[in-house]
């Protein structure tokens, strides 16, 4: 495992997957939370979310240096690992909070699962683009 590029993609992919959940969250669904302020939360980040999404980006990045040992590496490489990862860990939780959480708006569940999908996309890509053996 390259050390360097290593660190590099775990800094990168926290930094740019925290922008990510920004936009999508505190700007695009803003007008769906407003609807539903008794379901939701203080919208600051707190020190956990923080540390999760730093957590999140060493997980991704180790998963992706194991996937990725016997394949050519690049963005589109990691393009494919982020839609994989993005359908497992995008959709299925979400399949999952909708059979226990009551109240939720099918819409909030929509566009948890695609914004989490695309996310993962996006930061496959741009880990591919980064990390290199």
């Amino acid at each position: 495992m390259n050390a360097k590029r290593f660190l590099l993609a775990v800094i990168v992919l926290a930094v740019v997957g925290y922008l990510y959940d920004w936009v999508v969250h505190g700007i695009l669904l803003r007008s769906i939370y407003e609807q539903f302020p008794e379901l939701w939360r203080t919208p600051e980040p707190t020190v956990s979310m923080i540390l999760t999404g730093i957590v999140w980006a060493i997980v991704f990045c180790l998963l992706y240096a194991q996937y990725g040992k016997a394949r050519p590496w690049g963005a589109s490489n990691g393009l494919w690992f982020g839609l994989w990862t993005g359908l497992l860990a995008g959709w299925l939780p979400v399949v999952y909070n909708k059979l226990v959480l009551a109240n939720f708006p099918a819409a909030v569940y929509l566009a948890w699962a695609g914004g989490a999908t695309i996310g993962y996309i996006l930061l496959g890509a741009l880990l591919g683009a980064v990390y290199r053996e």
